[in-house]
Formats: C-alpha cells, structure tokens, sequence
C-alpha cells in the first residue's frame, strides 16, 4: 500500500485505499464467479442438475464483470489522462521561470571556470550558506552580508511575482504530481516563503535562501520536464558571468527564438532611444 501526505489524512487515506480494494475486489471476484458457472454448466450434466441456468447465469455474470473492468481501466486512464495534462500545463509555465531565475542570477566571484548548471547553483547556494555559518559564528563581513541581501532582494524583485503564480496550480493539482516531485516543489515554495520574509533575520532568510538553491538543483536534476536546463553553462571570466546556450539552444528552439527576438529588440530600442548629436 502507498499513502502519501501528512499524517493527520493517514485514516482518509486509508479508507479510499481499501474502498477501492473492495471495488477491484468485487469485480474480480464476480469475473472468477462468472467463469466457473460458465466451466460448471458445460461440464456437469444431471437430471437434477440444469446446466443451462448455470451457464446463462455464469455468462450474465461474467459479461457484467468484464463491463465493470472496462469501465474502471477507461476510467483510470481517463483521470491519469486528465492528472498528466495538469501537469504539462504547470510545467509549460514553471519550466520558463526557471530558466529566467538561472539566466538572471547575480555575478560571483570565483577564478575563472566553466560551470555546469548543477555546479553554477551549489556555487550560489555556497555562498549563502557559508555566509549564514559565519553569522553564526559572528565572523562574518559586513559588506559580504550586505552585497547578498541586495542580491536576496534583487532576486525577490525579479522571481517573486512568478513564483507566487506557480504556487496556485501547484496547490489546486498537487495529486497531479510524483511522490518526489511534489516533495521538492512543496519544498521549493516554503523555502521561497521564508526567504522573502522581512520579519525573519537575515541570517535565516539566507539559510533559506540556500536552502531553495539546493532544492531548485534537486528539481533540474530529477524531474524529466526540467532537464534540458543542465544543458546551459556558465562561464565566469573576470568576476563576471557569461551564459553559455549552444547545445541547450540546439534542443530549445521556441527559447531560442525569444532570447533572439529579445536581443533584437533590445538592440532597437538602444539604438532608436539613445542621446544622438542631430
């Protein structure tokens, strides 16, 4: 048996576990009866025995049963149908915003490096991490606690408003999801909650803040819809990073089209409002 959820819906749980034990159970049940009355009645053959009822019951039951089979695999495949199209639906939302968290992480200072995606976020969760256990300790830099706050709120200014949308079709499908998958996102929206919480101290709004970095490269590594993010890199070359998107283009194209269509815009709008001496 496998339940799921907290330990207060255990009993509820339960219950519709062996409700549908019992159903399966009756059908099959029924199906196995049909069948030995149909075997019965074509066997047995007595003066005080009718082999006919026996059969026309058994084949009455048996057609019953296989009904009831049918209508519960259609109906298990039409819900799996129904939970899987959810699921696309958040994803085709979720997957763009977080490819815009990756390409819009602040620089770091490392020696120059190529870093896989995975790598790019531990080096971001690192950071506030370590940062978090020298506050603890009271050893850490001020200006180094000031630099990340100003990066914990920029990032809040820039992801807040689509992560907070990603909650509610989560949370109204969350019986669409994986037993991990919806442990990881479960954990990636409370982690998000306490970060971007004022009230908290600074040092646990970094711990949390650290904490959602890991579960966000548990999510890019484990869930299938999100993989293709591990074919970005990150190049980091005088303390500044640079985003390398060949191969993660070459599988990507819609993205691929709007980053394109991004640039060119970008560059219109430069050249079309900028100080010019006429």
């Amino acid at each position: 048996m496998k339940t799921s959820g907290i330990f207060a819906n255990k009993l509820d749980e339960l219950k519709n576990y062996k409700c549908k034990i019992i159903l399966q159970t009756v059908v099959w049940a029924l199906l196995m009866t049909g069948i030995f009355l149909i075997i019965l009645g074509q066997t047995i053959h007595s003066d005080k025995f009718n082999s006919n009822v026996c059969y026309d019951i058994g084949l009455g039951i048996l057609s019953s049963s296989v009904v009831s089979l049918i209508f519960l695999y259609i109906q298990f495949v039409v819900e799996k149908i129904r939970k899987n199209e959810k699921r696309i639906e958040f994803y085709n939302e979720f997957y763009f915003h977080c490819y815009n968290m990756l390409t819009n992480m602040p620089n770091i200072k490392r020696k120059d490096v190529k870093l896989t995606c995975q790598d790019f976020i531990i080096e971001h969760h690192r950071e506030y991490h370590e940062t978090y256990k020298k506050m603890i300790a009271e050893n850490a830099d001020q200006k180094e606690i000031k630099k990340l706050e100003k990066n914990l709120n920029n990032f809040i200014i820039d992801n807040g408003d689509s992560i907070v949308y990603s909650f509610e079709p989560f949370k109204s499908n969350i019986e669409c999801f994986k037993d991990r998958e919806r442990e990881l996102l479960s954990d990636f929206f409370l982690e998000y909650r306490k970060l971007e919480n004022i009230n908290n101290l600074i040092r646990r709004r970094f711990y949390a803040m650290a904490n959602f970095m890991t579960t966000l490269r548990q999510m890019i590594s484990t869930v299938d819809n999100l993989a293709t993010l591990n074919q970005i890199f990150f190049e980091i070359k005088n303390n500044k990073t640079n985003i390398d998107q060949t191969l993660y283009f070459e599988k990507e194209k819609v993205l691929k089209f709007v980053n394109d269509f991004n640039e060119i815009r970008h560059k219109n709008i430069i050249e079309n409002y900028s100080k010019k001496d006429n």
